[in-house]
C-alpha cells in the first residue's frame, strides 16, 4: 500500500510539475480555447502562455478573429499580475497590467447594429439570469500601456476620412497609444483611474503628447480633474468635464457635447480644435486663457475670463457666444471690465474660408487707430453690432455708442 500510494503521490507531483511548464499550459490552453470558440466560426492563435497559480499571467502572440474572418484583436505581450480575489460578490485586485504593441480592431458591419465583439459578450452571458444588476469591482494597482494600436468602424457610415478633415468618430484609427495609470476602478457604474501619462497619434493627424489626470466615466460625464493636457500646440491646466446623454452624442460633438473646463493659464490652438470641429480647417491661431467655460462648442457662457491673443491684445470679463462655428453669423455678448486692442493684432484675426488667408479689414475711419484701452461691451455679430465703451487710444479718449448695421450699409454712433 505504501508503495502505491507513494505512486500516486509521485504521478500527481509530475502532472502538477508539468501543468507549471509554459510549453504545456500552451497547449491546454489551445485545446481550451479551441472548444471554447469551437461554434463561432472565428481562427485563433496562441504563441504562448505562462502561468503562476494565484500570481501572475504572461501571454505572447495572442490572435483572435472576429467572424468574418478579420482581426479582432493581437496581442503582443501581456503580463497580469494578482494581488488578491473574491467570488461573492465578485472582486479582483491586481498589483500590476503591462500591455506591449498590441492592436484591437472593433467595428460594425453595414447592416448591422452589434459590433464584431458581440460573440465574445455572448460567450460570457447568461441566459437564465439578469446580469444587468451584476455586482463585480476590479482593482488595478497599476496599468502600463505601450505602442498600443486600435481601430473603430462603423461600416454604416460613410467613410471620408481620406478626404474629410477632422476626427471621424465612426471610423477611428489610434496609433502609438501609450498610458501609464494608477489605482483604477472598474464596476458597472463607473470607471476611475489617476493617469500619470497618456498619449496618442489619430489617423487625422491629431496628436496627444501628454495628458495627466484624475479620471472619472460613467453614462452621465467624462470628468477630468487636476488636468494637465499636452499637445504640439495646446497647454490646457485645470479641470475639464464632458456631459452627454449617450456615447453617440460625440459624433455631433459641436452641439450635443456639453463642457464644463475650469483653466488656469492654458494655451488653446484653434489647429487642434479644427479636428474636433472640422470648420476651422486652416485656421492656426493661439488663445491664451483663464476663466470658466460652460456650454458647448456651438453655444457657451465665460464667467470672470481672460483672454489674450496675439502680441498684446486681451479681454478680461464675461461673455455668452452663440451661433459657432458659422463665425460670420455668430451672436456675441461681451461685457468687458478691462481690455487693450492692438491694431495689428485684429488686423491678424483671419476669415473663413481660413485657406483663404484672408483677415479683417477695420473700416476706413480707423485708419489712423493704432491701440486702445478699453472697457465697455460688445453685443452682435461681427457685421452687425452695438459696442458701448470707453476706449483710451493713442488718438485720445472716446466714450463711444456704436451701431454697426452691414445689411443696410450704416454706421451710426
Amino acid at each position: 500500500m505504501s508503495f502505491g500510494l507513494l505512486g500516486v503521490i509521485v504521478f500527481l507531483a509530475i502532472i502538477l510539475g508539468l501543468l507549471l511548464l509554459p510549453t504545456v499550459q500552451t497547449g491546454v490552453a489551445k485545446n481550451v480555447l479551441t472548444c471554447f470558440l469551437e461554434d463561432d466560426n472565428v481562427e485563433f492563435d496562441l504563441e504562448r502562455i505562462a502561468i503562476t497559480p494565484f500570481s501572475a499571467v504572461e501571454i505572447s502572440g495572442l490572435y483572435l478573429s472576429d467572424q468574418e474572418k478579420d482581426t479582432l484583436l493581437f496581442i503582443n505581450s501581456l503580463k497580469v499580475y494578482v494581488d488578491d480575489w473574491t467570488v461573492s460578490p465578485f472582486e479582483l485586485k491586481f498589483d500590476s497590467v503591462i500591455l506591449d504593441n498590441s492592436k484591437f480592431y472593433m467595428s460594425v458591419q453595414s447592416g448591422d447594429s452589434l459590433s464584431n465583439l458581440q460573440f465574445v459578450i455572448d460567450r460570457f452571458s447568461s441566459d437564465s439570469k439578469d446580469t444587468s444588476n451584476m455586482d463585480y469591482h476590479l482593482d488595478f494597482g497599476a496599468v502600463r500601456l505601450n505602442g498600443v494600436f486600435f481601430h473603430w468602424d462603423d461600416f454604416n457610415e460613410p467613410n471620408d476620412s481620406d478626404t474629410a478633415y477632422g476626427i471621424n468618430f465612426n471610423h477611428l484609427a489610434v496609433q502609438q497609444f501609450f498610458a501609464s495609470m494608477q489605482n483604477i476602478q472598474i464596476s458597472p457604474e463607473e470607471i476611475s483611474a489617476s493617469i500619470s501619462t497618456l498619449g496618442l497619434n489619430e489617423k487625422s493627424g491629431f496628436q496627444l503628447t501628454d495628458l495627466i489626470t484624475e479620471f472619472t466615466l460613467n453614462d452621465d460625464v467624462i470628468d477630468l480633474e487636476q488636468l494637465t493636457l499636452l499637445t504640439p500646440s495646446t497647454r490646457i491646466e485645470g479641470s475639464y468635464a464632458m456631459k452627454h446623454n449617450a456615447y453617440k452624442s460625440f459624433s455631433d460633438y459641436v452641439h450635443k457635447v456639453e463642457m464644463i473646463a475650469v483653466l488656469d493659464s492654458s494655451e488653446v490652438s484653434s489647429y487642434d480644435l479644427g479636428f474636433f470641429v472640422p470648420q476651422l480647417e486652416g485656421l492656426n491661431e493661439k488663445i491664451s486663457i483663464d476663466g470658466v467655460y460652460k456650454g458647448t462648442v456651438n453655444s457657451f457662457k465665460m464667467e470672470h475670463f481672460t483672454l489674450g491673443y496675439g502680441n498684446s491684445t486681451f479681454l478680461a470679463g464675461q461673455m455668452d457666444i452663440h451661433g459657432l462655428p458659422e463665425i460670420q453669423t455668430t451672436q456675441i455678448n461681451l461685457y468687458l471690465t478691462d481690455g487693450y486692442a492692438l491694431r495689428s493684432d485684429l488686423e491678424s484675426i483671419p476669415l473663413p474660408p481660413y485657406s483663404s488667408s484672408k483677415t479683417v479689414e477695420l473700416p476706413a475711419q480707423l485708419k489712423k487707430w493704432r491701440y486702445s484701452k478699453l472697457y465697455g461691451k460688445y453685443v452682435g455679430t461681427l457685421k452687425n453690432f452695438v459696442a458701448d465703451a470707453s476706449f483710451a487710444t493713442n488718438l485720445g479718449t472716446v466714450v463711444s455708442d456704436i451701431q454697426v448695421n452691414n445689411n443696410s450699409k450704416k454706421l451710426s454712433y
